[in-house]
């Protein structure tokens, strides 16, 4: 398989060499200059390659400088002038050209997907488990867990569905998907799902079951013990997901040659937590 390449390193359009080499340099602001300045040429041309990539560059752009709404704007346009039905209309399949132009449709699509659903996963984290302050005991760890914690649990794991399908719509990219935004998706999903899990595996306990001793005759040991376990049982699934999607990462990363930060961290994760053994 072919290198995985950035949007701005394909073959673009002759009125996107400024932009792309803008964004090369990481010059955000000439970046996005250059862009706006291009797009009505590329928009009178009709060239449906170069639409699509000057949207995402320009999304890009914005996004690097902070500016928000304008990169929704942007990379909305992308998906909008996005028309699965009219690749055939390119060329001939196997030609070098409609291939190429091809992976540049691809690249800005894909990008433009993988915008929002970091938006929406910005959102879902925005939304903190709140601290529990209370005094640790029996009855105000109960008030605590059913109450916050429980809303903040229920609302989490609404929007980690949500967030996991928008990142999918980064694999639903037709042709197909972009390697690159593949492996990127793949290890926020991870990273999203372990992070509940994490947060979960916090979850306050009365601090009378600490120490030695026991409870209605039960060892506080063993109370704690199956609190954690309940706990377990619990973040499992999340961690399971997490472990699918960092799998993903990496196995895409090594079939498509995808050289990118986000690899390490799946590795590493992966290093760090590796699965339970099978039980017989």
């Amino acid at each position: 398989m072919p290198p995985s390449k950035d949007l701005a390193d394909l073959e673009l359009g002759a009125a996107l060499a400024p932009t792309a080499e803008h964004i090369r340099k990481g010059a955000w602001a000439k970046a996005a200059k250059a862009a706006d300045a291009a797009l009505a040429g590329i928009e009178k041309s009709g060239r449906l390659d170069d639409l699509l990539a000057v949207q995402a560059l320009r999304g890009r752009a914005r996004a690097k400088l902070g500016d928000t709404k304008r990169a929704t704007t942007a990379f909305k346009a992308a998906l909008d002038a996005y028309k699965p039905a009219s690749l055939d209309a390119i060329g001939p399949a196997d030609a070098p050209e409609t291939i190429e132009r091809l992976r540049v449709m691809v690249e800005a699509v894909s990008e433009a997907r993988f915008f929002f659903a970091e938006e929406k996963r910005k959102a879902a984290e925005a939304e903190k488990l709140p601290a529990y302050r209370g005094n640790g005991t029996k009855d105000d760890v109960l008030k605590f867990v059913n109450g916050p914690f429980a809303k903040w649990f229920k609302a989490r794991n609404a929007n980690m569905v949500d967030v996991e399908r928008a990142y999918v719509e980064v694999l639903d990219v037709q042709p197909a998907p972009s390697p690159r935004w593949v492996v990127r998706s793949a290890e926020r999903v991870g990273a999203f799902s372990s992070s509940f899990a994490t947060a979960v595996d916090r979850a306050p306990y009365p601090k009378e079951w600490e120490g030695e001793g026991d409870i209605a005759g039960i060892p506080k040991a063993d109370i704690l013990a199956t609190y954690k376990r309940a706990l377990a049982d619990v973040t499992s699934p999340m961690q399971q997901r997490a472990r699918a999607a960092y799998k993903t990462c990496v196995d895409r990363a090594a079939a498509f040659s995808v050289d990118l930060p986000e690899v390490a961290l799946c590795k590493k994760w992966l290093d760090d937590n590796p699965a339970p053994p099978k039980t017989p």
